[in-house]
């Protein structure tokens, strides 16, 4: 993704931000500056675990038991995901 910010002196120093949401949530974000030419390389991972977290957490995948990566294809924009009862997940 390549963003560019105003193209003048127009934001004064520390006054503005671009970045990147996901499901209305931000997900990066960096200082804007006037006449700034950002690159924001986007690589997301999917991960589903279970759990009790609140809405705007920061959940480190890493210390989940129960995390799994969701791998999709070129082409595939969906996936069935079964929390089994035995807490292992089953990915369709």
């Amino acid at each position: 993704m390549h963003q560019e910010a105003v193209a003048n002196n127009s934001i004064p120093e520390g006054a503005q931000s671009i970045g990147v949401a996901m499901g209305g949530a931000p997900v990066f974000a960096m200082a804007a500056d006037s006449n700034m030419d950002a690159t924001i390389d986007t690589k997301p991972e999917y991960w589903i675990a279970h759990g009790k977290f609140n809405a705007g957490d920061v959940i480190d995948t890493d210390a989940i038991e129960n995390s799994v990566r969701i791998h999709f294809d070129e082409g595939t924009n969906s996936k069935k995901v079964t929390l089994k009862e035995d807490e292992t997940w089953s990915i369709e």
